[in-house]
């Protein structure tokens, strides 16, 4: 019995030592990391248009400040990040490096990257970053997801004035909140957080699930020439200050870190989240869809 518990003793002490050890390695990596990010001096942030410029500084200076750095942040706002997207398979494809060194786009979109392998890879773990929040072979950081539901105008509109046909999400969304549709059954919810900005008479509807949540994933592109800093910004985007700030500027933070409005939303609801599995079929239907719909 006293061999027992000495063997015990021991293993104790080895796991101790293994996690000492594990910790003192990814603290030499941050600093190792934070250092090339200091040398590399500057960030292309490419980010979706629901973010001002000011907000995109606002989000860089703890960025700056939690790991003492003093990087240049030239923030781009997405136009078309499907097209975007393809700008950088065109580009990698004729042995171009890509325009942006750190990509925050849906994960739909990021999928179409990681099928052609185009990630530049990293272990985000070592960064604190946790397991459920990396996807794509460590291509990118999940750090916050949106939800999509039935929204409507609070104001009733008679029927005959309902449109018979509808448009783009943002065309849709724009006549819900004037009052020409009543009803728009796929909403993102990124639309809601803009219209009660406004003061908009918009709400989403309760106790429908499947819960559809997307995410807003960072990813650096293969060939990014400030490789470090945007891998150091990616894993800051999943830390707790980020996710107060990308909440207050876009609406959405992640359902996988405990204390966010995401995660208290999610509680108890049944959600769907896109995983890398699904992504060759989603790459598949997307392309279908938009030859279809004549886009390509």
């Amino acid at each position: 019995m006293i061999g027992f518990y000495l063997t015990l003793l021991s293993l104790f002490a080895w796991v101790g030592l293994w996690k000492a050890t594990v910790q003192a390695q990814d603290k030499a990596l941050l600093a190792e990391l934070v250092s090339a990010a200091k040398k590399e001096g500057v960030i292309e942030y490419y980010g979706p248009g629901t973010m001002t410029p000011m907000d995109a500084q606002r989000l860089a200076a703890p960025f700056n400040k939690k790991y003492g750095l003093d990087i240049k942040l030239n923030f781009h706002p997405a136009g078309n990040m499907v097209r975007d997207a393809g700008r950088v398979v065109s580009l990698a494809a004729a042995g171009l490096p890509p325009e942006w060194d750190l990509m925050v786009m849906s994960d739909g979109i990021h999928a179409t990257l990681w099928l052609r392998n185009l990630h530049q890879r990293f272990d985000y773990r070592k960064l604190g970053v946790g397991s459920q929040l990396i996807e794509f072979d460590g291509g990118v950081v999940s750090f916050a997801n949106q939800y999509v539901l039935p929204a409507y105008n609070t104001k009733v509109l008679p029927a005959k004035d309902v449109p018979k046909s509808l448009g783009t999400p943002a065309e849709v969304d724009t006549r819900l909140q004037i009052g020409e549709i009543l009803v728009f059954v796929n909403q993102i919810d990124s639309y809601i957080h803009t219209a009660k900005k406004s003061g908009a008479p918009l709400a989403v509807a309760g106790g429908v699930e499947p819960v559809i949540s997307p995410a807003f994933q960072a990813g650096v592109p293969k060939g990014a020439k400030h490789p470090n800093v945007s891998h150091l910004f990616a894993a800051f985007l999943a830390t707790p200050e980020a996710q107060g700030l990308w909440e207050q500027f876009v609406g959405q933070s992640s359902p996988f870190i405990p204390g966010t409005t995401m995660h208290k939303f999610a509680q108890g609801k049944k959600m769907l989240y896109l995983r890398a599995d699904e992504a060759k079929l989603v790459d598949r239907l997307a392309r279908e869809y938009a030859k279809i719909l004549g886009f390509r």
